[in-house]
């Protein structure tokens, strides 16, 4: 799968132009097209290698299910920055048919280099309930290195 994104292209995915050290405010992403099938057990689907710094990292990546003789429809991805973790789900009853985006957003600050990742599962494999085994596609993972993060309690 590494063949199907560029760690820090600007250009489209594969095209082989690589950003360089990111700049302030600059935006850097990968772009994963695939349809590939989404793992039974949270692994990776996808990640960005990004140099030392804050970011605000955006994550979308649409999830289909097409298995119609089965009971339960469901899908788990996180973003993930070292311990820095968002979690996004897509549910539906079996044999619906269910297509959806999950779309996952961090502030992280790297002190070393290091990944801005997409992990996913459908649990395909669990024994008690006949999960339906689900496709990605459309992968994006977007870093704008930023001067300053501020992360706290939303305002009603």
């Amino acid at each position: 799968m590494e063949s199907d994104w560029a760690a820090g292209s600007n250009g489209a995915a594969g095209s082989g132009r690589s950003s360089g050290p990111a700049r302030s405010r600059r935006p850097v992403r990968v772009d994963c097209v695939g349809s590939e099938g989404v793992p039974d057990t949270l692994a990776s689907v996808g990640k960005l290698l990004l140099p030392a710094g804050k970011y605000a990292i955006l994550a979308k990546i649409q999830i289909s299910f097409h298995e119609h003789d089965s009971d339960a429809e469901l899908a788990e991805c996180r973003l993930i920055a070292e311990s820095d973790v968002d979690l996004g789900t897509l549910s539906g009853e079996g044999g619906e048919g269910t297509d959806g985006v999950i779309s996952l957003t961090l502030l992280h600050e790297f002190a070393d280099e290091g990944f801005a990742e997409v992990a996913c599962a459908d649990f395909g494999s669990d024994p008690d309930l006949d999960f339906s085994d689900g496709t990605w596609t459309n992968l994006r993972i977007t870093a704008i290195k930023v001067g300053e993060l501020q992360n706290g309690p939303l305002l009603q």
